[in-house]
């Protein structure tokens, strides 16, 4: 699968969640003030894009700042009216004391105006002017060195949790050039942390990719569960309800975590087709391990009984996904003891923190380091017929 395509999905996917959450909030607002939308357009504003020499030495004013938000004539004079209303405040002063200071972390240019209006001890009350509410500036995941950046140099703007992705061409996420001294050694403070967490995450990654393992097994496993306690997933979808949808369906078998029906947890490789052999190349053979129920597949296959051959056996329970393949039997059989988890994947991590939703994958492998690609093809189509069921069949309400 195309990691490009994933992460475009990914990237869409929380635009359109921030845009519901940003619907539901006007919608709120205008309930509170309707003055305030006697006549309102609704438009999308473009994230703000980085490069070279992208401020100028000279502090710009409040006005400029917006200006660069958006081409829309009708929005730059509404936002232009909007700031002279608010002129008593001295935006313009602040936003020069902020541009001279040390760098700080945004996400776009208009977060400087929103967080001074929101901590100023004697300009507008956050109370009175956002009731509390948090501006949508800060809403976009950040990428893996903005969230370093974050981390780094804390401030009062809120961030999401990073999508983990890195850019070659970034740049810090604030909006300063280099000015003055301090903010300057500041700047390059920053950056040196940045570079040792750089450098302590890739010594980390290398370490536990090449650690010694059993011979047959590569040592690469999900770096983000060593030491991580697992926590309740964000808004589960109740696991008894899904389990009574799959049983009234007649297309698959299901049963709770931890059954294995009686089959062992040991080493064991399955080569293409229904062979009941394992492809057993040159490891130990006192770890092989037979697989009686390919063994009723292959018989009824023959029988001519395809339909029942081929039918699923649905598993309810936790997966542990994360950005690593895992492809060793020794971190296969402790994970799931110290977690509780009963399949691997690499898919779902990113879509379930913003989209609360089932995963349903198919079983094609032993995650240890005899992978092939063999079954991939069959147990994506198995899992996708059983999303279309449960889709035929999930009561969904809209709220």
């Amino acid at each position: 699968m195309s990691t490009t395509y994933w992460s475009d999905f990914v990237h869409v996917a929380g635009r359109l969640l921030t845009y519901k959450r940003a619907v539901d909030l006007m919608d709120l607002v205008a309930k509170i003030w309707p003055q305030l939308f006697s006549d309102i357009q609704i438009c999308m504003i473009p994230s703000s894009s980085t490069g070279s020499g992208v401020l100028p030495l000279n502090p710009w004013t409040a006005a400029r700042i917006m200006s660069k938000m958006t081409s829309d004539e009708s929005l730059l004079r509404r936002f232009a009216a909007q700031l002279g209303s608010l002129s008593v405040h001295d935006i313009d002063a602040k936003v020069s004391e902020l541009w001279r200071s040390a760098p700080k972390p945004t996400v776009h240019a208009e977060v400087l105006v929103h967080d001074w209006l929101e901590n100023s001890e004697g300009g507008i009350r956050p109370e009175r002017f956002f009731n509390r509410w948090k501006f949508i500036g800060s809403s976009k995941p950040p990428c893996k060195l903005c969230s370093y950046f974050f981390d780094e140099y804390p401030t009062d703007v809120q961030v999401r949790p990073s999508h983990q992705n890195a850019y070659f061409a970034w740049r810090m996420p604030d909006v300063y050039e280099y000015q003055g001294q301090e903010s300057s050694q500041k700047r390059m403070l920053v950056m040196e942390s940045i570079k040792t967490r750089i450098r302590a995450d890739v010594v980390r990654l290398l370490s536990e990719k090449l650690a010694d393992g059993r011979p047959h097994d590569s040592s690469a496993y999900i770096s983000l569960w060593r030491g991580i306690a697992p926590g309740s997933p964000n808004n589960p979808i109740s696991l008894e309800a899904t389990t009574q949808l799959l049983k009234s369906h007649t297309l698959s078998t299901t049963h709770e975590q931890g059954s294995t029906d009686g089959e062992s947890a040991k080493v064991v490789h399955i080569s293409g087709g229904y062979s009941t052999r394992s492809s057993a190349g040159r490891c130990d053979r006192k770890f092989l391990v037979p697989r009686y129920r390919l063994e009723e597949k292959v018989a009824l296959g023959k029988q001519g009984n395809i339909s029942e051959a081929q039918k699923p056996v649905v598993f309810m329970g936790r997966f542990g996904s994360g950005d690593t393949v895992l492809k060793s039997s020794r971190d296969r059989d402790g994970l799931p003891k110290q977690f509780g988890i009963a399949a691997f994947e690499m898919e779902s991590a990113g879509l379930c923190e913003d989209l609360p939703c089932i995963v349903v994958k198919g079983v094609c492998g032993y995650a240890d380091s005899h992978k092939n690609k063999n079954w991939q093809d069959f147990t994506a189509a198995t899992s996708a017929s059983v999303v279309k069921a449960l889709l035929k069949r999930y009561i969904t309400i809209d709220k």
